[in-house]
């Protein structure tokens, strides 16, 4: 089987990210507390839930935020293969739920984010701009 791989994502927000401090510092607008971490499996023949996932390594991912990135994750396969469809071929994989692990914002350091102020305003904006966008489509 090829490698399992981890993301995190907030609870009420599908867009996944690299690290759980990633996760944290998205959530700040919608003042989530939780959390997840979502362990992925490729190419699902059936999975509790389902997500895309870029195809890069993951020195060139972390170079990007996460709306950049694109990687989301979906509650049953016909969301997810019509995410997949709508994205350059070759660009992104689809991955499987395998498990979920629930983290409270205490757990992961709300101060250890490892960004600056800056980075956590831009990734704001980033986030809020694609909420407005995904309104006007």
């Amino acid at each position: 089987m090829a490698e399992e791989k981890t993301r995190y994502h907030i609870r009420v927000k599908p867009i996944l990210c690299l690290t759980a401090e990633e996760a944290i510092a998205g959530g700040v607008s919608v003042d989530e507390e939780t959390v997840e971490a979502v362990v992925l499996f490729p190419n699902p023949v059936t999975a509790d839930g389902y997500a895309v996932l870029r195809t890069e390594p993951e020195d060139v991912l972390a170079a990007l935020t996460a709306s950049q990135r694109g990687e989301r994750i979906f509650p049953n396969r016909r969301q997810a293969m019509e995410y997949l469809r709508s994205q350059d071929p070759g660009m992104f994989r689809l991955y499987g739920v395998k498990e979920f692990h629930s983290l409270k914002r205490e757990e992961v350091g709300a101060d250890a984010t490892g960004l600056s102020a800056d980075d956590v305003l831009r990734q704001l904006s980033e986030f809020e701009e694609q909420d407005r966008k995904r309104d006007r489509d």
